[in-house]
């Protein structure tokens, strides 16, 4: 029994010299930052601090929660902006005296009467410099693109430029938007709180809003069937606004404001936004934003590798063939046969050298078409991080984010298998539809014809297929150079609305004596047109007009190979009004189309 009073006693004492600790501590800390308050300041500062104890302010009387004045006739500010303040207070020794004023514009004027000394959260404007001076930002927020939870993700405001949008009246936000948006559909309201509500009705597709704002107003109204779609490029700056003629009280508060600890900041923020705080940064989405950066990164080196490797690869090989010709010119007859078959084995190595180029190409079309998918799930994911961190993640957001990142993820998995089945079929003569082997070309291009913004005009008719019999994958491959070398032109001159059009004839007329019909396929671009000096080179091989590290110069000379021999058909282009023009030209035989 003795021991065990004893030990109540030391456990008493224990806690009562941690508590006596912690005073300690917090009075040491108070005079630190007293004394380094003291440092900052100048002689002058300091004298001036003696003689005020007074700062009138003119608030905001209805942005919840930055600042607002409650209906309660105490004529006291609360808000973000006004805890700011009360730090201040504390650190200063001084007061901030609220001047009753009915709205944010006759608050504005009030300080440019000279009748209250600042404005607690003001953005620093031309117009406003004329009559204040303004500290260094301390309440930074990114604005927020606010729609119904059923709407999907939005990249930024020009995907949503002709949607319609509900924003409080007379904000500086709704001039900055008509200005860059002329056309823009703004639905004024009368608060913040009707700008949201809005949108949950259905009445505005979107909102701008901070997320101190939106994070407000959904947790006190409980709109549960809204949720932050994206973000813009803009953000809100929130300075202490003070009159010009009181530079040392601007020098004064900008001083003091740096004093105030990222934790004090933080606890403000959780007090009227309901966000959990966090001490340290969570770094696996700026892991994931890094993995998917270094994927499509060495996609496009591995490509200029290969590519260049090639180059240096066929050099050599033009380079011993030159070598061996001078060789064979004494007893040509009896090398004849000698030299016919490393003809066709220096014949296979440029078949697999171009296979090779067109994987570096293949790889190249699979970052195109991982981008957009890859885009998306990060910010689905991004997303339900921030809505979990402002408590506005739902079972249901919950799901139809996970459904989102799902549906891309399959997206992802459908490309790999379009390239695989691509690459992995046979040379072997196949029965096939010539529309859908052009639809498998049209498929691996698509991607990276969008992201370098060429349309892409099919004219191909779809509702008589024909049939014929060729070795399955080498139309497909000649359309594919095609496009790739249309697209590189129109990139490298930089054409005003690029674009590339495909079409597909079946003549009936000709060839009636072999019984076969000839099928024409056309490929036409924009670009400007090929040179009269390169046209008649444009199928030899090694000729290319791109510089090594870019081309080998047997895409199109392949084309030709296959076309003329493999389809017994012609290959050659024209200049049109437009740009260049190929044609594929081969027969099949008659017989009824497929309907």
């Amino acid at each position: 029994m003795k021991n065990f009073i004893k030990f109540l006693i030391f456990i008493i004492y224990f806690f009562s010299f941690l508590n006596a600790n912690e005073k300690n501590n917090l009075a040491t800390q108070k005079n630190i930052k007293n004394s380094i308050l003291q440092k900052i300041l100048t002689t002058e500062e300091k004298e001036y601090l003696k003689t005020i104890k007074t700062i009138k302010m003119c608030n905001n009387p209805n942005w919840k929660p930055i600042e607002f004045l409650k209906k309660d006739n105490s004529n006291k500010a609360y808000g973000i902006a006004i805890d700011t303040l009360h730090i201040l207070e504390k650190k200063l020794n001084i007061q901030f005296q609220h001047i009753q004023t009915k709205n944010w514009t006759q608050s504005q004027q009030f300080l440019k009467d000279k009748k209250c000394d600042i404005l607690p959260a003001a953005i620093k404007t031309k117009k406003r410099e004329k009559y204040a001076i303004f500290t260094k930002p301390y309440l930074i927020y990114k604005l927020a693109i606010i729609t119904k939870d059923d709407k999907p993700f939005v990249s930024n405001l020009d995907s949503i430029k002709d949607k319609s949008i509900s924003r409080k009246k007379n904000t500086g936000l709704i001039h900055k938007l008509k200005r860059k948006y002329p056309n823009i559909n703004i639905i004024e309201t009368k608060n913040y709180l009707d700008s949201i509500q809005k949108v949950s009705t259905g009445e505005a597709y979107y909102t701008i809003a901070t997320l101190p704002v939106i994070s407000y107003y959904i947790n006190q109204f409980a709109l549960s069937n809204i949720h932050i779609a994206g973000y813009t490029n803009m953000t809100y700056n929130l300075s202490i606004a003070v009159r010009n003629d009181k530079p040392i009280l601007m020098s004064i508060l900008d001083k003091t404001l740096k004093t105030i600890s990222q934790k004090e900041h933080k606890n403000i923020s959780s007090k009227w936004s309901n966000i959990k705080i966090k001490e340290e940064f969570n770094y696996s989405y700026l892991q994931n934003a890094l993995i998917v950066i270094f994927i499509i990164g060495f996609l496009m080196v591995f490509k200029q590798y290969i590519l260049k490797k090639q180059n240096k690869n066929l050099k050599i090989m033009v380079d011993e063939q030159t070598k061996e010709l001078k060789e064979i010119n004494e007893n040509l007859e009896q090398k004849i046969i000698i030299e016919v078959e490393k003809s066709n084995k220096r014949e296979k190595q440029i078949f697999e050298s171009r296979k090779m180029a067109q994987m570096g190409e293949m790889i190249g079309n699979i970052a195109h078409q991982w981008r957009q998918p890859l885009s998306v799930i990060s910010t689905a994911t991004s997303g339900m991080e921030i809505e979990k961190e402002h408590n506005l993640l739902t079972d249901k957001k919950f799901t139809n984010y996970c459904n989102i990142i799902l549906k891309n993820t399959e997206h992802l998995s459908q490309t790999i298998e379009t390239f695989r089945n691509f690459i992995k079929e046979k040379k072997e003569n196949k029965k096939i539809i010539i529309q859908e082997r052009i639809d498998v070309a049209l498929q691996i291009c698509k991607a990276s014809l969008q992201s370098n913004q060429i349309n892409l005009i099919n004219e191909i008719n779809y509702k008589n297929p024909i049939e014929h019999t060729i070795i399955i994958g080498e139309l497909s491959q000649v359309i594919i150079n095609i496009i790739n070398n249309a697209k590189d032109i129109l990139k490298e001159k930089k054409i005003k609305n690029p674009w590339i059009k495909i079409n597909l004839k079946q003549n009936n007329e000709t060839l009636q004596k072999t019984k076969q019909n000839k099928v024409i396929i056309t490929i036409e671009d924009n670009g400007g047109g090929i040179p009269d000096a390169n046209l008649k080179k444009i199928f030899e091989p090694y000729f290319t007009t791109k510089h090594q590290s870019q081309g080998t110069g047997l895409g199109l000379h392949m084309s030709y190979k296959i076309i003329t021999e493999s389809l017994n058909g012609k290959f050659f282009v024209k200049n049109t009004l437009n740009g260049a023009k190929f044609f594929i030209e081969f027969p099949v035989k008659k017989g009824r189309r497929k309907k």
